[in-house]
This record gives C-alpha cells, structure tokens and sequence, in this order.
C-alpha cells in the first residue's frame, strides 16, 4: 500500500494530507479532483502536556479554498499506479487504505524513510517530493501560474518558494553573457 502512495506522490505534487485523502470516486479517467484532506490535531491538556493525536478527513485544503480544490491530470504512468492500486487493495472508498482506514502521513514518511534506506538514498520527506516536482515541472516548461494551480496555491510566489534551481540554464546563462558583455 505505502509502495503505491510513495510511486503516485512522484506523479501528483500533493500535500500529504491530500495525497492520503483521494477517495476512489475522485478520479475520472485521466484526471483527479483534489477536495479534501487529512487534518491533525492534539489537544492540550491543562497540565500542558498533549493529549491523544487524532486525525479526521474534511472537505477543505489548507490555504486558499478556491485554488485548493482542483483537477490535476493524471499521466498514463500515473494512471497506471492508480490502477494497480485500485486492483490490489479493491477494498474501501479511500485510494491509500490500511485497516479500514486512510493511511496517515506520518506513517507515510516512516515507509518512504525505510523505502530510501533500503536504497542506500538521502531520505526526502513527503513534502520535499512536492519541491522536487514542482521544480522538475518548472524546469521542464510549466509556466508558473499553471503551476501554481496544480499545488493549490492562490499565490504565485508561493510557488516560487517551492522551485530549487541550482543553476541558471544555458539560455539564461546566455542572454545574461549577451547583456552585459558590451
């Protein structure tokens, strides 16, 4: 189960908590709606200390709403992820599924930790999936505010904060070298 989640978070620059919220009944052929996600909470006991963490699906998206809630297209690989997914775990209206329930993000970061060990790779966290392929999807000539829209954010800069350029490009680079090279 956790071997899907971690192969489909390459394909979909989700937040965690949307990535283990897709129902089923979320994805329409080559495309999937983005509308609810996972929320944690703890509450603070009056002696300060925290008290069982509970978590709860809910029909919002962190930040703005109106950008939250999205269609996302869906490669044939990543189609094809969904696919074998939804024949090896048929069980469950959730995509993601152990137990009963939605798998959490937590747990999640604990298999893709043992996923990257397993491998002999630097460990990424799940949010730091959604940098690289914001910035593979950047790099790759996504303007930006379709970007933007595929990670849910109102707010172009935003989404600048989440592309990780190391270098300039060779055109860049180029027309840099063009202007100031008088």
């Amino acid at each position: 189960m956790y071997s899907q989640a971690i192969k489909l978070a390459f394909y979909l620059c989700l937040r965690i908590g949307e990535l283990v919220s897709i129902k089923k009944e979320d994805i329409h052929g080559n495309e999937i709606f983005i509308n609810r996600s996972t929320q944690r909470r703890q509450k603070m006991n009056d002696d300060l200390s925290f008290g069982k963490t509970e978590y709860t699906v809910e029909e919002r998206i962190k930040g703005n709403q109106k950008e939250g809630f999205r269609s996302i297209p869906l490669t044939r690989k990543a189609q094809e992820i969904v696919q074998e997914t939804m024949q090896l775990y048929s069980e469950g209206e959730y995509l993601f599924m152990q137990n009963g329930k939605p798998i959490f993000g937590g747990t999640f970061n604990r298999h893709l930790k043992n996923a990257c060990e397993a491998l002999d790779i630097p460990y990424r966290s799940s949010h730091q999936i959604r940098f690289t392929m914001a910035t593979t999807l950047y790099e790759g000539g996504v303007k930006i505010n379709q970007l933007s829209t595929f990670l849910g954010h109102s707010d172009t800069r935003t989404t600048f904060h989440y592309i990780r350029q190391k270098k300039a490009d060779e055109q860049a680079s180029q027309i840099m070298t063009d202007i100031l090279d008088i």
